[in-house]
């Protein structure tokens, strides 16, 4: 081999082998008009569940990242530093779902005393990565629809349940149950939290928070008397 083509073949090498960095310019969202029972979205299911459980301060934020692991986008998500965090089609494969379903304390994620996500949450992270880890949304949302079974308890499961549960939950709140929610909503100032009033603490935290449409369902089962429906 020449020293020319010796040179070529160690620079194509190098470059080759460079860690790349990503924006999110890098893996665009596909939106869908309409939302699909069948699918779960990263936006709507799986972002806002993730932020709320591993994103926070301290953890895998941004500012702490903690073993080299960002939960705040789909970008650092699925192509973060941590290469098997997510393998697109192999739930298995993927060191996400390892650590959330991992038994020992010292390595399940997120930590004690946070509350582990919940079998039906693993299941949702599972699917997702069988369905191709896709970084997509859709569009619609039932603002007529707010039963507490089927709409309000999921949606404060994914952002609230992981802090707000357990033995020691955050600020004393837990979120859990029914009861707990109705009584958060009438005694704890929860809309206020959760629409991120002015003068109140922000619930999540992290992330993007509820939508519009969301706190409309909220309002509007709190308008309804709060039932167990």
């Amino acid at each position: 081999m020449s020293r020319l083509h010796l040179f070529v073949f160690l620079c194509f090498g190098v470059v080759s082998c460079k860690h790349e960095v990503f924006s999110p310019e890098d893996y665009p969202m596909t939106i869908s008009e309409l939302c699909d029972s069948d699918t779960v979205y990263f936006a709507q299911d799986i972002l806002p569940m993730l932020e709320a459980a591993c994103g926070q301060s301290g953890c895998h934020d941004q500012a702490s990242h903690e073993d080299d692991i960002i939960i705040d986008s789909y970008s650092n998500i699925v192509h973060g530093e941590e290469n098997d965090l997510v393998i697109p089609g192999s739930p298995n494969g993927s060191e996400l779902m390892e650590v959330i379903n991992d038994n020992n304390p010292n390595d399940v994620m997120p930590p004690p005393p946070a509350s582990p996500l919940s079998h039906d949450q693993i299941d949702l992270i599972a699917l997702w990565i069988e369905q191709g880890a896709l970084h997509n949304s859709c569009l619609s949302c039932d603002s007529t629809s707010f039963e507490f079974t089927t709409v309000i308890q999921p949606l404060i499961q994914n952002l609230c349940v992981t802090c707000h549960s357990g033995l020691e939950p955050d600020g004393e709140l837990n979120l859990s149950t029914h009861s707990n929610i109705a009584g958060a909503v009438t005694y704890r100032d929860l809309m206020n939290h959760v629409s991120q009033a002015p003068g109140f603490d922000p619930m999540p935290p992290n992330g993007s928070g509820l939508s519009a449409c969301q706190l409309f369902q909220l309002q509007e089962w709190i308008n309804e008397g709060m039932p167990n429906n």
